[in-house]
């Protein structure tokens, strides 16, 4: 493998690594929302 073939497909997977990385974040994200609607909804049970 050439050393640009080497770099370009690093660079690809960088590409695919942060794509993967920004869709995780977000979908944590929706799930601590929920989590706190859900811990909301608990506490105003318990009051």
């Amino acid at each position: 493998m050439s050393s640009n073939k080497k770099v370009g497909w690093m660079i690809t997977q960088a590409r695919v690594i942060n794509r993967e990385v920004s869709y995780l974040r977000w979908y944590l994200e929706k799930i601590n929302l929920i989590l706190k609607e859900q811990s909301n909804v608990q506490s105003k049970l318990m009051h």
